[in-house]
């Protein structure tokens, strides 16, 4: 089954740095609550970045109406929060070039 997924980055508690989006497969759809793994890169063999544990919580799951070539499930997953924008580049990288979601950076 194919997902649309969500997630804002953040540098610090209120430096807004973008925001990752795109579309996973998965075995069944994740439950609020449920951690989805980001540890092993479907692309490629990128190392973890430092200050990301490669998991992100699901804070909910929105079931939408859809055409067939979107995902009718979107999972919107908890905010990612880092210490620097070297850090949050860093993990935006990772995601976009191990999982292929798009990144849009708001600096």
């Amino acid at each position: 089954m194919k997902i649309s997924i969500d997630a804002s980055i953040f540098v610090g508690s209120d430096t807004a740095y973008g925001r990752v989006s795109g579309y996973l497969a998965v075995a069944a759809i994740p439950t609020q609550g449920a951690l989805i793994s980001f540890q092993f890169p479907l692309a490629g063999t990128l190392p973890l970045p430092q200050n990301f544990d490669g998991q992100l919580r699901v804070a909910s799951v929105i079931f939408r109406p859809s055409l067939e070539e979107e995902a009718p499930v979107m999972v919107m997953l908890e905010d990612l929060v880092f210490d620097s924008v070297k850090d949050a580049k860093e993990a935006a990288e990772y995601l976009t070039h191990g999982f292929h979601l798009a990144v849009d950076e708001y600096q």
